[in-house]
């Protein structure tokens, strides 16, 4: 899970549209219903690995908003799937991604990638609302 703190929140007909601050970077979550958050917010976010794709350059002009780059720590494949354990300032988390997928993109031990998760896909695991 990764800390952050709401930036801002724009919410109508129960949807709502928040930006977060973290250590990685800004994160953008769009919610399909109106959540009870303040600005200033602590909260953790979440994401499904499935939901981590990698990119070797950044993506620019592109609907995805929530980028981190990463360092691959460990690679984990199989015949169809591969696992793919990320690490950015601290955090570390992981990318499912196929085998095949793993190979055309030539995955290292080490080296650095780009991962996105769209904005649909971000989750507040837990929150505090003292603000």
């Amino acid at each position: 899970m990764i800390e952050a703190r709401v930036e801002h929140i724009v919410s109508k007909d129960e949807m709502s549209y928040v930006v977060f601050s973290s250590d990685i970077g800004k994160f953008s979550m769009l919610s399909l219903e109106n959540l009870e958050l303040k600005p200033l917010s602590s909260v953790k976010l979440g994401f499904k690995s499935s939901d981590v794709f990698l990119s070797r350059s950044k993506l620019n002009e592109c609907s995805v908003k929530n980028e981190i780059l990463c360092t691959i720590k460990r690679i984990e494949r199989g015949e169809i799937i591969a696992c793919i354990h990320l690490s950015s300032f601290g955090y570390e988390f992981e990318s499912i991604i196929s085998s095949d997928s793993c190979a055309t993109l030539l995955l290292k031990e080490g080296e650095e990638i780009f991962a996105y998760i769209k904005s649909t896909s971000i989750f507040i695991s837990s929150f505090d609302d003292k603000h």
